[in-house]
């Protein structure tokens, strides 16, 4: 039996940051219809990570975010910039999971060309 997030919560003592992975999975809809039901108000989702962060006076911290097996989506790539910069004074870290293993995550490779360019519009210094 799964326990629901908040209920696994160890402590405000013990805890510096609450951090949520996020990645592009192969689920149905429109770009704009799995932002919005799978990763923005999805339970445990965005819109409740920020929530549970204030309620408990921590930052957010994004480990590990990602393009991932739907497959090349700069739509996502977008939404997650705009989460970041809407959030940004919430936001401990981010880090784009930059990996070639057993999920298809890495964007500097030119598997998903769309979302390395606008990543690297976004993201760039």
């Amino acid at each position: 039996q799964e326990l629901a997030a908040d209920l696994a919560y160890p402590g405000d003592d013990v805890v510096d940051y609450i951090g949520l992975d996020v990645y592009d999975f192969r689920y149905e809809g429109s770009a704009q219809e799995r932002w919005d039901n799978f990763y923005l108000k999805a339970p445990f989702g965005l819109q409740w990570h920020r929530d549970f962060a204030a309620r408990h006076g921590k930052s957010m911290s994004y480990p590990e975010w990602g393009v991932g097996n739907f497959g090349d989506n700069p739509f996502f790539v977008q939404q997650m910039h705009h989460w970041f910069v809407q959030n940004e004074d919430r936001i401990a870290y981010a880090a784009y999971f930059d990996v070639d293993g057993s999920w298809p995550t890495q964007i500097d490779n030119n598997q998903f060309p769309r979302s390395q360019k606008l990543f690297r519009k976004l993201f760039g210094r």
